[in-house]
């Protein structure tokens, strides 16, 4: 990955970000990573977690689908791209609309699809 900044310590939102879209390019190859891009991606993936861990703030009053709908609007995400987590497209409607609560089982596939802790969504 020519193009990509060497890595360092992740201290502002911007540099999170940069790191993230590095992370992203590199979990969706179109050939298989060489070992240092493994490793880079392996560091990348560390550094990222250290800040997120730095500047995580405990927001006791939000309930789980609060949180769900806060991260779709950060990632521009729409119901359709959830398809995967819920199944399928009643039910992902139905828990975005209050009717049903997020299920365990989704709140893991959400913590994966985030990755984040699942409890996030429970």
């Amino acid at each position: 990955m020519a193009d990509c900044p060497l890595p360092r310590i992740i201290e502002t939102p911007r540099d999170h970000e940069q790191a993230v879209a590095t992370l992203e390019k590199l979990d969706f190859p179109e050939r298989p990573l060489s070992p240092e891009e493994k490793a880079l991606a392996k560091l990348l993936e560390r550094l990222i977690l250290d800040y997120e861990e730095r500047v995580t703030v405990n927001v006791p009053d939000v309930s789980p689908l609060e949180v769900l709908k806060l991260l779709m609007v950060q990632h521009g995400l729409r119901q359709c791209d959830l398809l995967e987590v819920f199944g399928s497209s009643s039910v992902a409607s139905a828990v975005l609309n209050g009717r049903r609560a997020i299920s365990k089982n989704h709140a893991r596939k959400l913590g994966e699809f985030f990755r984040l802790d699942a409890g996030a969504f429970l």
